[in-house]
């Protein structure tokens, strides 16, 4: 999972993604946090904030919301922290 995150096609990405989401592989919290602040692409960013989520990494969602350069990327963060 960790060579499918650092790849630099964006659907092996995106599919990572979904992966470690779906089967909540915590320990790959680092690697999900770095796509959202280094991805250039603002879809994998908004993936990657909402596979934080469903890893239960609270702080890093918090950090988006607060700090992330993208408006948008922080707007689904901040959805996710404030329903």
């Amino acid at each position: 999972m960790k060579k499918a995150l650092a790849s630099s096609d964006t659907k092996t990405v995106d599919g990572a993604l979904f992966i470690i989401g779906m089967r909540r592989y915590s320990t790959l919290r680092e690697e999900v946090r770095h796509i959202v602040w280094s991805a250039h692409d603002l879809h994998l960013q908004m993936s990657a904030t909402i596979t934080l989520h469903d890893l239960g990494d609270t702080d890093g969602i918090r950090k988006i919301a607060e700090k992330h350069p993208d408006k948008k990327v922080r707007e689904v963060a901040e959805r996710i922290l404030w329903p």
